[in-house]
């Protein structure tokens, strides 16, 4: 079918459909394929390379991606416009959208941003020594939790930046 079409059916889906439920899932990998295949026009989301991750807000009003090639960044559904600066956001690995659609993270190269959303303002970096791969953020959005590929774990306020808490995983089983 047409996937450009389908983006807005996808975004209803999605802001209907529980967080974590299998369903929402599905939703999120066909927007994900959507929004690869879709030719749209030059004011929305270009990246080069394909996107390999997507989130979109509960409420449907904005979307992130980010791309194979480390560029991401985030639009909104309505208009199509991005919503932080181009060209700022390079090297990402990872990006979540806090469940209260308030904060978006980027992992990327030795840390993540944490934005404030929808407006795009960088609340702040936070700091690890190896790539993040791995974001969380805590039910009701005050928490995030980052993970780099050195088992380090970092919990974060979503408010001002500042680290909570830190981890080391070794062993998993």
């Amino acid at each position: 079918g047409d996937p450009l079409g389908a983006l807005p059916w996808l975004a209803c889906a999605l802001r209907m459909e529980p967080t974590g439920s299998p369903q929402r899932k599905v939703y999120e990998r066909t927007f994900a394929s959507a929004l690869r295949a879709a030719s749209l026009p030059e004011r929305m989301c270009f990246l080069s390379g394909h996107a390999t991750g997507v989130e979109i807000t509960s409420d449907g009003e904005w979307f992130a991606a980010y791309s194979d090639k480390g560029e991401a960044n985030a639009w909104s559904v309505a208009t199509g416009q991005p919503i932080l600066p181009a060209g700022t956001l390079r090297g990402a690995w990872s990006l979540k959208i806090s469940p209260n659609g308030q904060r978006l993270a980027l992992g990327e190269g030795k840390g993540a941003r944490l934005y404030e959303m929808p407006s795009g303002r960088e609340i702040t970096q936070l700091q690890h020594d190896a790539p993040v791969e791995h974001l969380a953020f805590s039910v009701d959005g005050r928490w995030v939790a980052t993970g780099s590929n050195n088992r380090l774990v970092r919990v974060w306020a979503t408010e001002d930046g500042a680290r909570v808490s830190e981890f080391r995983i070794e062993n998993l089983v």
